[in-house]
């Protein structure tokens, strides 16, 4: 039978925003309360070995939970020095704790008081690791209120108003917002020390046999590991947050972007349409350029001077024969693509504003019109030339906006984007506005969007982009062991009719005398009509196997659409080799109303198969940037009775030699199979 395998989600213990969490002091309480309880009760533990060390150990032991409940009711208060003073207080306390224990180390060997020895001792051990925590973090905290307080009495009104933090960043002065980013910067290490420390307890209390602790004290230990497990997941997050934030916000040195609006409704490798792109300088966390343009007020331009050669499906399927920054983001690998656009931005740059107006860039980032949605749900709605924009109408009344819209307002068509401008003039006056503990909220959508890529990032700081290639948030195609899977859709001039259609994605495997051949079905269903918006969905579609792969056939492309090619004969698959992988790509067009399926059988290398045959499988599968959720469903067989699944399946599917899931592609997927 077919266990689930159990590995703890650090990350999902607690959904809420980690900077919220870890800025809540109830939080701090009852985590550091739950700590106390333990570390008072451990003496029981101890006592009966020798009494005369085990009273000694238990006074220590005392101490130190008196202490951290002190400082747990210190931090309550928002007194932030008192609070350090007590967890310095726990710290010694329990380090002199366990130095009396390794006094009982020749008791060790001897069973049943060794067990309860080292249970003790391991036990303490995570109390000594949640007033380092207690330690470090607050400390951090303390420098960074203290940058941002011009005098004690401003100070006081910042402790005084959290975790509302009635003070917006907007208000402070630029020394003052300078001096925060200098703390928050210094105190990388310290939250980074403080994770460690984190992963250390919970190691100790890994460690620790229930049946080795009395029963009193078992439900306080239980309440300790949750507590450092949310921890654990906090403090994780927040601290390549930490290494990376200041330098993100301009300190010690000011930074531009350059910014593309990827329109996800018509769909590209790495999110949409490069429709509009913008410029945004970032110093001591604040904004002082931001300015976007339509992308045609540098391709025009260019157009009639040499352009390199597109790639062979944009000369076929879209009917281009110049290479331009519109469509520069043809590679699904964001870091490739990014190089791309940059490069194009500054070539069309130049001609069009004169190479000494062409600005340096610090980094690429592309997002969708879902992270816009995300924040203008948070910031509320906004009315720009009286057009009221809401999370529920921004993509439709932009998109009627640009492309009808404008010309009955009399509008220009080169100003027919300027309303893009003025919303994110505005949506960067709220942000910056917003109060400190509302501006923490923010990074919690901005972490969401990035995790689900709906914001891609490319950075030229190396220290920076190992964090964003680290984090997952470069929109890369991962480096891995095993078994690949990657679909990739190409709106080619069908508007935007991506905001319409459906699309599921099923992917078997089955073994035969020469290995294992794998299918990779892509099903579309337009449930649109014929507007000005939408039409029949024309898309070039690649997916992305392991290296080594080999094309077995193609079913469901097509030459052409039904308008250019009535017959719809069937189309061929291409087959390339990049990005160290085997990509094949064909074509398929979904007139309104109807769905179509599109599938790529193709030979796995005989790596794939070696592994199996030794007993385990290893499955990677990473989302297209900009789609939403998109169904998978795994049908993977085997010729072997499997033992583990990671995700599990249903019960029901136990018990064969199949693999079975259905899930979606909200986030990249990782799928691992033991026989």
């Amino acid at each position: 039978m077919r266990s689930r395998h159990h590995t703890p989600n650090l990350l999902a213990v607690h959904r809420r925003s980690r900077w919220e969490i870890l800025g809540r002091p109830r939080f701090w309480l009852s985590f550091f309360g739950a700590a106390g309880a333990v570390l008072i009760a451990v003496s029981a533990v101890v006592v009966a070995p020798l009494a005369y060390i085990g009273t000694k150990v238990k006074i220590s032991a005392d101490a130190g939970g008196k202490s951290l409940t002190a400082a747990a009711e210190a931090a309550k208060r928002l007194d932030i020095a008192a609070a350090l003073n007590k967890f310095v207080s726990a710290e010694t306390s329990l380090t002199e704790a366990r130095r009396e224990i390794a006094v009982l180390g020749m008791f060790r060997p001897i069973p049943w008081i060794g067990d309860r020895i080292e249970a003790a001792d391991r036990t303490l051990a995570a109390g000594q690791a949640a007033a380092t925590i207690g330690k470090k973090t607050l400390g951090v905290v303390g420098d960074v209120i203290s940058a941002a307080a011009a005098s004690e009495e401003s100070r006081n009104r910042i402790l005084s108003s959290l975790p509302g933090a009635a003070d917006a960043l907007a208000d402070l002065p630029e020394e003052r917002r300078r001096e925060m980013l200098a703390a928050i910067d210094r105190g990388g290490p310290e939250i980074r020390a403080a994770a460690d420390a984190s992963a250390t307890a919970l190691s100790e209390l890994s460690g620790v046999v229930e049946r080795d602790l009395p029963e009193s004290l078992r439900p306080a230990i239980a309440e300790l590991r949750a507590k450092l497990e949310a921890l654990h997941a906090v403090l994780s997050a927040v601290e390549p947050a930490a290494a990376v934030l200041p330098r993100l916000l301009g300190y010690p040195d000011s930074r531009t972007y350059l910014f593309f609006l990827e329109n996800s409704t018509e769909l590209r490798p790495t999110c949409g349409f490069l429709g509009t792109f913008g410029l945004l300088t970032a110093k001591d966390a604040a904004i002082h350029r931001l300015e976007t343009h339509d992308v045609y007020a540098l391709d025009g331009p260019s157009t009639g001077t040499p352009r390199p050669k597109p790639p062979a499906p944009l000369i076929k399927y879209l009917g281009v024969d110049n290479w331009y920054l519109r469509d520069a983001n043809w590679s699904p690998d964001f870091g490739t693509s990014a190089a791309l656009m940059q490069r194009f931005f500054d070539e069309e740059a130049a001609i069009a504003w004169g190479a000494a107006n062409v600005p340096r860039i610090d980094g690429i980032i592309a997002v969708t019109p879902k992270f816009a949605e995300d924040l203008l749900g948070f910031l509320g709605p906004i009315t720009i030339d009286g057009q009221r924009f809401t999370a529920e109408n921004l993509v439709d009344a932009l998109e009627y906006r640009v492309e009808i819209g404008y010309v009955k307002t009399g509008t220009p068509l080169a100003q027919r984007k300027e309303i893009l401008s003025k919303l994110a003039d505005e949506m960067a006056k709220r942000l910056t506005a917003l109060t400190i503990s509302d501006l923490i909220k923010v990074v919690g959508i901005i972490e969401r969007n990035l995790q689900e890529k709906h914001i891609l990032l490319a950075m030229k700081d190396a220290d920076m982009q190992r964090l964003v290639f680290g984090r997952g948030w470069g929109g890369a195609l991962n480096d891995v062991a095993g078994d690949y899977l990657s679909v990739v859709d190409a709106n080619m001039a069908s508007l935007k009719t991506d905001s319409v259609m459906t699309r599921s994605v099923r992917y078997e495997i089955v073994p035969d005398a020469g290995g294992f051949v794998a299918a990779a079905k892509i099903t579309y269903r337009n449930q649109g009509s014929f507007t000005w918006k939408t039409s029949r969905y024309r898309t070039y579609t690649r997916v992305y196997a392991p290296g080594g792969s080999e094309l077995i056939e193609v079913k469901g492309a097509m030459q052409d659409d039904k308008l250019k090619d009535p017959a719809r004969r069937p189309g061929k698959a291409d087959v390339f080799h990049e990005l160290g992988r085997t990509a094949f790509g064909a074509f398929i067009s979904v007139e309104p109303g109807e769905t179509r399926t599109l599938e790529f059988r193709y030979r796995l290398p005989a790596a794939i198969g070696q592994e199996i045959s030794i007993g385990g499988y290893r499955l990677d599968v990473q989302k297209q940037p900009g789609t939403i959720a998109v169904p998978l469903t795994l049908d993977l067989e085997f010729g072997k009775k499997l033992k583990r699944a990671d995700p599990g399946e249903d019960p029901k599917e136990y018990y064969d030699s199949k693999y079975r899931l259905q899930t979606d592609l909200r986030t990249d997927k990782h799928f691992e199979v033991r026989f």
